[in-house]
Parts: structure tokens; sequence; C-alpha cells
């Protein structure tokens, strides 16, 4: 699923709870905190410009995008293509 900035995450919550969307670099390392706050249940789409949390660029490669959700996670792979 190759993407060019800005991208969106999108995702369901079953139910209204505490939500953390953050980013990764291949080798592990958090790159970007794109949302960490309380939602409500459903669907959600955040915009995410693809850059780290001083708001410098990340350049073109393969990102994990981890969504927790209370006790419970789930990753996809993005492949930013710039």
């Amino acid at each position: 699923n190759p993407f060019a900035a800005p991208g969106s995450i999108e995702y369901l919550i079953p139910e209204r709870g505490r939500v953390t969307v953050e980013v990764f670099d291949v080798g592990g390392r958090m790159v970007s905190r794109v949302y960490r706050g309380v939602q409500d249940e459903g669907v959600h789409r955040l915009t995410w410009s693809a850059t780290n949390d001083r708001g410098g660029e990340l350049p073109s490669g393969v990102y994990f995008v981890r969504v927790r959700i209370g006790h419970a996670e789930g990753v996809c792979k993005l492949v930013l293509v710039r």
C-alpha cells in the first residue's frame, strides 16, 4: 500500500477507550506518535504527514503503524514514497 504524504490511517474502535497510534521504522524505533487520547466507538481516520515528532520529513521506506486500544493492539505496514 504505497502512499505519498500526507496519508490517512483508519481504524475501528469497538467501544470508547484510550487509543494510541504510533509509527515505527523498520528498526523498531518509534518515529511519530500520531495520536494519544480517548475516543468513542466507531471508525476513526487520522492524517499522518510522514514527519517525525520533531516535524522533520521522514525518508521513503517501510514503516509500521501500531494502534493500541486499551490492552488490544494491531499493526499494519505502510510504504512511504516521496
